[in-house]
């Protein structure tokens, strides 16, 4: 997701390496993309809100995006994952 400030954007994804998903936080100031911050996702709730606290508004916001939309796209595998599982029980 990217959200604009003026001329400055931020975008937020979530990629899994191995057993591990990162956070990779990018920003776009007058058409040159940069990547400011990359860490593995903080394994509890309170490191991530002490780590996006940190941040700018506009880039909080992306990095909420990214989060939500990796829930999103979990939830549409457990559900393959579940259908797929019911349909070879049987057989």
């Amino acid at each position: 997701m990217e959200m604009k400030n003026n001329n400055v954007s931020f975008r937020a994804e979530i990629i899994e390496k191995g057993n591990t998903d990162f956070i990779f936080l990018y920003r776009r100031v007058g058409g040159i993309n940069e990547l400011i911050h990359s860490q593995p996702m903080p394994e509890c709730y309170s490191e991530l809100d002490d780590w996006i606290s940190q941040l700018p508004p506009r880039a909080q916001f992306a990095v909420f995006y990214a989060i939500q939309e990796n829930i999103r796209s979990l939830g549409i595998t457990i559900r393959l994952a579940e259908i797929i599982y019911r349909n070879t029980r049987g057989k």
